[in-house]
């Protein structure tokens, strides 16, 4: 709340703010910070998920399908990391793409996707493991996902191989 000049005091609108008495204008909210209501002390910090590049703001907009934002109180939204991605908005992070897995199954600038290893695959998104090809497949490459499976006249009789034993 603000005194105008008519001596009368006024509520400070959306995207602004003030947190001290007596004054005769309010303050803006920043970059990063938003309020969605009137007569407010403070500003609301964005979300992960969010950003907000303009001052004044009574929303923060989310990020786009592709980026991410894993931290609060930002200007902009992050470029998902190779070998992964963000199928929708307001991501805090992006999935591991299928072949690929992390410890969280997500990616951001602290954790990547690692490739599926030879001999293992992965068809899911979002995964903290590989699957390991079983008895009668292989997987020569890696980042894959699916196995092969042997050729006529070959078998594979162990897991997690990445080639098939000529028939005797």
């Amino acid at each position: 709340i603000y005194a105008n000049l008519s001596e009368s005091c006024v509520a400070c609108g959306e995207g602004e703010y003030q947190d001290e008495t007596g004054q005769t204008s309010c303050k803006v909210c920043g970059e990063g910070e938003y309020q969605d209501e009137t007569n407010q002390t403070s500003c609301k910090v964005c979300s992960v998920g969010e950003y907000q590049n303009e001052t004044g703001q009574a929303s923060c907009a989310v990020c786009s399908v592709g980026e991410y934002q894993d931290e609060t109180n930002q200007t902009s939204c992050k470029t998902c990391p190779p070998n992964s991605q963000s199928l929708s908005t307001g991501q805090a992070g992006c999935d591991c793409e299928a072949g690929y897995f992390s410890s969280s199954g997500y990616a951001n600038l602290s954790e990547s996707c690692v490739a599926c290893s030879v001999g293992e695959y992965q068809d899911e998104t979002n995964q903290t493991s590989c699957k390991v090809c079983g008895e009668g497949e292989y997987q020569n490459e890696t980042a894959q996902t699916s196995c092969k499976v042997c050729s006529v006249g070959e078998y594979q009789d162990e897991t997690n191989q990445t080639s098939c034993k000529t028939c005797p």
